[in-house]
């Protein structure tokens, strides 16, 4: 134990390097037929902070300025096409980071079948037919993977089956898992 004068001195250190921001839109998806997307905004800044930010349809015209937030939204006016989100945020002390860009096609025309296999009335040999259906555009092989074509029994029990989406020929196909009945 000692006794005396404890004088604490402190040396203020300025925050002049701009924080550092990236952006994703719709969740990382190339591509969408939604105006609403989500904005996953990352930064970071090591000394003040991460206190405010601000988005932009054409990177010229911002928002006001905003608490920062990782997970906001962004509608953009009706229109198809390549669309970009620019993000910039502030440090806690003010200094703005360079805008960062994201960007998603937004495509809102639904894709059309240009060809059914087997075509329509025709007759199939086997059981376990492989069915195809090929679209004029590229569409999101989710889409097709998750219940693409739905199979029916004649009583209407869901038939079960592997689905596959070839991006290529932009065709989907599905092979029932058991045999169907003749």
């Amino acid at each position: 134990n000692a006794e005396g004068d404890d004088r604490p001195t402190f040396q203020p250190v300025p925050d002049a390097a701009p924080p550092a921001v990236s952006a994703m839109l719709a969740g990382g998806r190339v591509s969408t037929n939604q105006l609403t997307l989500p904005v996953t905004v990352t930064a970071r800044d090591d000394l003040s902070g991460i206190a405010e930010m601000a988005l932009s349809a054409d990177g010229t015209t911002y928002t006001d300025w905003r608490p920062f937030d990782t997970n906001t939204e962004w509608t953009f006016q009706p229109a198809d096409g390549l669309r970009t989100i620019w993000v910039k945020v502030k440090n806690g002390v003010g200094v703005e980071s360079i805008s960062a860009t994201a960007s998603v096609t937004i495509d809102t025309v639904a894709p059309s079948v240009t060809a059914l296999d087997p075509a329509p009335g025709s007759t199939v040999s086997g059981l376990r037919p492989r069915l195809s259906v090929t679209f004029d555009e590229p569409i999101d092989p989710a889409s097709w993977n998750e219940l693409g074509l739905v199979v029916q029994s004649a009583s209407g029990t869901l038939i079960v089956g592997a689905y596959a989406y070839d991006p290529t020929r932009r065709t989907g196909s599905f092979i029932p898992s058991e045999p169907l009945q003749a």
